[in-house]
């Protein structure tokens, strides 16, 4: 049996496209992608395959699925072969035991819950549309809230008994659109608590759920970016005026898990909360818990009093044209009418909001505008910032394991000098390093010293393939992925890269191997980490498509180039042996000639 953690992180991981791509050339059709269909004879691209929604689709054969059925289709595989299949693909630990009697029983719980909770949501709807649920339904109407809304949130009536009586109800589901729970929220005056929730349990943890990203993931993955606002009714307002890329909060103050959750489909939002005092304060707190999770954040600010649902109600002025970024949102109140006290007030709480940003250059670029803001010089307000989050990280404890930068210092200046081999990428080599990733990288120097200063050309290139691969080894360029485009280009040449740390770790991205060292797995975590907080081009439009043609087109050139004038100069050199018999001296010159000709074919 396999653990639920494992499960959870698999099916968290896993993207539709990445799989296929694994097997297949994409074709890009817009935000889907496009393969002949491999479950029957496909003369044309029939199979689609949607990464918002995260299955594939043939709508010649009928096939579709998540990536799970895909394997299972395509591969023969048992669930449990697909799952270890999908561990060893991403790099996670398999972990399963055997099923005991009580952990049986468990699951068995969670989808009969869940099946209870689908019936009852269907009651819901059904209550709402009949001749009891009419006032609730006139209700609705009053505010605006169109027959489509409705249908697509699936709302409906509590009745006139049970925990939610006599309330319009609001199915509450997970990103994988399941049904985990339920709001109620009261629509005539006699009772005075606003909203009721179905109690926390093992499948609704409200802090970890966001309204309406079922619905959303698929418009926040084309807007790179999503709104976030606070009640259910503001979520259906939003996508009613066509802002689709909404999620709500649920009606709680923001959590880091669901910064978390959100940070897998984007790392750009929009605050949009109340435009009264307390949602001003919550959007505050909520500006500080997206910046630590690594968002880039926009803030809408409304009039005082008016929340989203009003706005879009009322106002002709969309949304979008309200967008500031958080900086100048925290210094609106800075007015040449404010005494010494509040300018001071403000700025300090502008400086000490950024100081909650875990990567040093955008918190060190987000310094600079609060400073040009404010006409204050850029090195007092940096060094300020720099104060406020040395102090917050150790006020939350914060170690080598957490993504907050450490100092450059921590690092020595030998170790810092191994740092650069990763190129032409913008690393922020300012996060943890682990020891490990270090002695990895201190092997590669003392080869490259030992090998002389040629080699260090195409060892900064080795390095460089990797980097490539986990940024960009999904993308399609030439009819097929990076990943199988570099895999060609070095096969065909019979090329694999010299250093073993690298062809380790080279091996486990196209999945050759399924077991690396713990060096290896140090050295690519590092890189994926540095990579992350790197804002660099998607691939999905065709001019980033062209840019991630021509950085694997030109890095492979200049790759083949340097080994094969490695390779050549290794066998003249040993040419130069006396010992050497005819053969041994035929030999070298056929290695010779090889080398030439890649090094003309390359250039």
């Amino acid at each position: 049996m396999i653990l639920p953690r494992t499960t959870d992180k698999i099916k968290d991981t896993m993207r539709i496209e990445e799989v296929i791509g694994h097997f297949y050339p994409l074709q890009r059709a817009g935000a889907n992608w496009l393969i002949r269909c491999p479950f029957h004879d496909d003369n044309r691209p029939s199979c689609f395959i949607s990464p918002s929604k995260g299955i594939f689709k043939c709508f010649v054969c009928d096939e579709g699925g998540d990536a799970i059925t895909f394997l299972k289709l395509h591969e023969k595989f048992t669930y449990t072969e697909a799952m270890r299949w999908l561990a060893d693909f991403y790099h996670i630990p398999f972990e399963e035991v055997a099923e005991s009697p009580e952990h049986k029983a468990e699951m068995d719980a969670r989808k009969q819950a869940h099946a209870q909770l689908e019936l009852e949501c269907d009651n819901y709807r059904t209550a709402l549309h009949s001749e009891a649920g009419s006032e609730a339904m006139h209700y609705l109407r009053q505010r605006g809230i169109s027959e489509r809304t409705i249908t697509d949130f699936e709302l409906g009536y509590g009745g006139a008994t049970g925990f939610f009586h006599d309330r319009i109800i609001f199915p509450i589901r997970d990103k994988s659109n399941r049904c985990v729970g339920f709001g109620g929220r009261v629509f005539n005056k006699e009772d005075q608590r606003k909203y009721l929730n179905s109690p926390e349990s093992d499948i609704y943890r409200k802090s970890h759920l966001l309204y309406g990203l079922h619905l959303a993931k698929g418009a926040i993955t084309k807007h790179k970016m999503a709104y976030l606002v606070e009640g259910y009714t503001d979520v259906m307002a939003m996508h009613q005026a066509g802002i689709t890329h909404a999620v709500g909060t649920c009606g709680t103050a923001l959590t880091s898990a669901q910064v978390r959750l959100l940070h897998r489909f984007t790392n750009r939002v929009t605050i949009c909360f109340d435009g009264d005092a307390a949602g001003q304060k919550a959007t505050a707190r909520a500006l500080e818990i997206l910046l630590e999770g690594g968002m880039v954040v926009d803030v809408v600010k409304l009039p005082d009093g008016v929340d989203p649902e009003e706005y879009l109600q009322r106002e002709d002025t969309a949304v979008d044209s309200l967008h500031q970024d958080f900086v100048s949102y925290l210094l609106a109140d800075l007015t040449g009418d404010a005494d010494v006290p509040t300018r001071v007030a403000i700025q300090k709480t502008a400086a000490k909001t950024i100081a909650r940003i875990p990567d040093s250059l955008y918190r060190e670029e987000y310094a600079k505008d609060l400073a040009t803001k404010t006409k204050r010089p850029v090195e007092v307000v940096q060094q300020e910032v720099s104060t406020y989050h040395k102090a917050l990280s150790q006020a939350s404890g914060n170690t080598a394991t957490n993504l907050v930068d450490t100092d450059k210092t921590t690092l020595s200046a030998n170790e810092t000098a191994l740092l650069p081999y990763a190129g032409s990428y913008p690393l922020h080599f300012d996060v943890p390093v682990p020891q490990t990733w270090l002695d990895a990288w201190k092997e590669v120097d003392a080869q490259m010293h030992a090998l002389g200063n040629t080699a260090q050309t195409w060892c900064t290139l080795e390095a460089e393939i990797i980097c490539t691969l986990i940024a960009h080894g999904s993308a399609t360029t030439n009819d097929m992925t990076v990943k199988q485009w570099i895999t060609y280009d070095l096969s065909d040449d019979d090329l694999k890269l010299e250093i073993p740390v690298l062809q380790e770790a080279f091996e486990v991205l196209i999945g050759t191997v399924s077991e690396s060292s713990t060096a290896c797995q140090e050295l690519m975590h590092s890189i994926e980490t540095a990579l992350a907080l790197w804002d660099r081009p998607t691939h999905s439009d065709g001019e980033s498509e062209v840019q991630v043609h021509l950085l694997v087109e030109q890095l492979m050139i200049k790759y083949k180039t340097s080994i094969a004038h490695k390779r050549r100069s290794e066998a003249l050199r040993a040419m130069q042996e006396v010992s050497l018999d005819n053969d041994e001296m035929r030999e070298l010159m056929e290695v010779v000639k090889r080398w030439n000709g890649l090094i003309r074919g390359a250039s």
